[in-house]
């Protein structure tokens, strides 16, 4: 993993994985999108639930979900985002996607 600023994250290609970073701290696990114009780009968060109903919808399935009565789909919807130039990105490289990889696929073995 190596840590990058903002307009390195940007020059970027599509298909990165990475993770907003502050100061030992890392949000989500993301795949990024293209760059687009004034510091923009798409980005798909894997860790993050359906989100292709209102806030409503959202706030009652969390509120099943943490009841235990209903489970709710990843999805990975792509959504646009703002890299200013004093923003870090942990960045994963070829290995660490490897090694997450081998790591769920051990997991799903394990669960049977």
């Amino acid at each position: 993993m190596r840590i990058v600023d903002g307009p390195t994250f940007l020059a970027l290609p599509p298909g990165t994985v990475f993770s907003v970073y502050k100061p030992a701290y890392t949000s989500g696990l993301l795949i990024k999108g293209e760059t687009t114009k004034y510091r923009n780009y798409w980005s798909a968060d894997l860790t993050y639930p359906d989100t292709e109903q209102d806030d409503a919808g959202w706030i009652d399935l969390a509120q099943r979900m943490e009841q235990g009565e209903d489970s709710g789909p990843i999805h990975f919807a792509e959504d646009r985002s703002i890299a200013e130039e004093s923003d870090l990105f942990m960045v994963y490289e070829r290995e660490d996607v490897e090694a997450l990889i081998s790591a769920l696929s051990a997991a799903l073995a394990e669960e049977g």
